[in-house]
């Protein structure tokens, strides 16, 4: 697979998210033994959900779910709900076996409800219950409210074990949030018995994904659908270009944009179940690359958890063994060009702890460790990861953002045009952009360089400020001290040419995060006037780390 970074004349991207990142663990304030708190995880800005379904409040299962405050996470509110099915009973509810969030509302799953399962909407700032969603034909057992996700004012509920299909084929139901009609039941266009369509759910935009990891191709090979939440109608079914038996493709999965995550945690390229992810393009259906943990084993079921938000995946290995036996691990990877960017280990990892439930937004991730045992065996905990991207201890989510990018201001990396180019002997003259990120721990920064007199040799440099000086045929826009960076260029017969930077190089290894400096391209020209040399546009280029 080949990954492409477009160049432009101001380019602002995301600082490197594992930069600074910070650790802190939250728990439920009343927690005990076999509470599983973590099972189920979501974000939304300064707001995070965590799912406990086998907590005791107030009967045995009865479930329970939790906001907490995303940047301190501070305790907020722990949701209570009323079930208006007559003779409804409290235990075994499992409320909280999905939770979602989006602005002002969240909801919250609970499989055991009377009847086949239920989901609940709620305030966010009040935990004021909205409404109850139950579909017009769940029957017994279909496992309704299994998973949930909830985009702006529609909530997608599914249920796996529907039989509309088959046996267990599964279906979904679209809800209005806040009203609670119920607006259309969505179905596989090809679904037959055991598919378990509706295993996982995502949603952004006008865009609904679909898992179904248990349809066969071959035998659990697995399969994702996506729909139109506007029309209601399938636009594309999506499979692994490598599928096989047992894959569980579509397990778990996640959207951003334009941008599908896909787990599939029973691929075996590292062994048996250990696991990989997909990313897919939502627009084209294309496969745009798999993903497999760097240290990756058997039965680490990487993959078994996802998240995305931007450029940045996360991704759930819940029987990584680096903390003892299934203790779990989080991976982040770079979306754009498919790197690993770091591994994720809860620094109290306990065997067992089943760490690897994710959510990510922005600048933060949410890990879910359902069998942690700070309040008892299986009580559960998650972490809050922050990431300070300009190291100035203020975490991402609060720092402002005033161009409303999504991207703190601090942590813009910006490549802007300080100068323009000069005429040459063979056209307008030399035009240079970067290519990569701006990033001195990324150590990815390029240039490409187009307009030059073919098969002459050029060199780039850089300096701390801007000038207007005559040089040459001409202008010197970079002041002094000017550091060259070796080694020459030359221009190809098409007049092009690229480098590629060394930040670890003498002449670049000063710069730091948040520093700025100016570019610039000298390079012969014999035909061109008396000093036969010219010099490119300038660029002003902010770094981040």
């Amino acid at each position: 697979m080949k990954f492409s970074l477009i160049s432009a004349v101001t380019l602002a991207l995301l600082c490197p998210l594992v930069s600074g990142q910070q650790e802190l663990k939250i728990w439920a304030y009343d927690g005990s033994w076999y509470d599983q708190y973590g099972e189920a995880v979501a974000l939304d800005g300064e707001r995070a959900i965590v799912g406990a379904s086998w907590a005791d409040n107030p009967e045995s299962n009865s479930g329970a779910a939790y906001l907490h405050n995303a940047v301190t996470g501070a305790h907020l509110l722990e949701l209570v709900w009323t079930n208006s099915v007559p003779g409804g009973q409290l235990t075994n509810e499992k409320f909280g076996s999905s939770v979602g969030i989006s602005g002002s509302k969240c909801v919250v799953g609970a499989t055991g409800t009377a009847g086949g399962g239920a989901a609940y909407i709620f305030d966010t700032a009040t935990g004021t219950q909205i409404t109850e969603l139950e579909p017009s034909d769940v029957s017994s057992l279909d496992d309704f409210g299994y998973s949930v996700v909830i985009s702006g004012e529609l909530v997608v509920v599914s249920s796996p074990k529907d039989d509309e299909n088959g046996y267990r084929s599964g279906s979904a139901y679209l809800f209005d949030a806040t009203s609670g009609t119920e607006l259309a039941k969505i179905l596989a266009s090809d679904g037959t018995s055991d598919d378990n369509f509706g295993y996982a759910l995502a949603m952004d935009g006008n865009t609904i994904v679909v898992g179904a990891p248990y349809a066969s191709g071959t035998v659990w090979s697995g399969a994702v659908y996506l729909f139109d939440a506007i029309t209601f109608a399938q636009t594309a079914k999506l499979l692994p270009s490598d599928g096989a038996g047992s894959d569980q493709f579509g397990l778990s999965v996640a959207i951003s944009g334009t941008t599908i995550l896909i787990g599939a945690p029973g691929v075996d390229d590292n062994g048996s179940f250990s696991g990989a992810a997909y990313l897919f393009d939502a627009t084209t259906g294309a496969e745009l690359a798999k993903l497999t943990a760097s240290d990756g084993e058997a039965d680490e079921v990487f993959g078994v958890s996802v998240g995305i938000s931007g450029s940045t995946a996360i991704i759930g290995a819940t029987k990584d063994d680096d903390n003892g036996f299934r203790s779990g691990s989080a991976y982040l990877f770079d979306v754009t060009t498919g790197a690993e960017l770091v591994k994720i280990l809860p620094s109290d990892g306990i065997t067992r702890g089943g760490f690897g439930r994710v959510a990510i937004h922005a600048g933060t991730a949410l890990v879910g460790a359902e069998e942690d045992d700070d309040n008892g065996p299986e009580s559960g905990s998650a972490y809050l990861y922050h990431w300070d991207c300009n190291a100035n201890g203020i975490p991402d989510l609060s720092e402002p953002d005033l161009n409303g990018n999504g991207v703190p201001d601090g942590c813009e990396c910006i490549a802007t045009d300080s100068c323009p180019t000069s005429p040459n002997t063979v056209g307008s003259g030399v035009q240079i952009s970067i290519t990569g990120i701006p990033s001195v721990s990324l150590n990815g920064l390029g240039f490409d360089a187009t307009g030059g007199p073919s098969n002459q040799p050029g060199l780039f440099f850089h300096g701390p400020g801007a000038a207007n000086q005559p040089f040459g045929e001409g202008v010197r826009c970079v002041s002094t001290p000017i550091l060259r960076i070796p080694s020459l260029v030359f221009f190809d017969a098409s007049g092009n040419t690229s480098k590629q930077l060394d930040m670890n190089a003498n002449a670049l290894s000063g710069i730091q995060p948040a520093d700025t400096r100016y570019f610039q391209l000298w390079y012969r020209d014999p035909l061109g006037g008396l000093s036969g040399f010219n010099l490119s546009n300038g660029l002003e280029i902010t770094f981040c780390p």
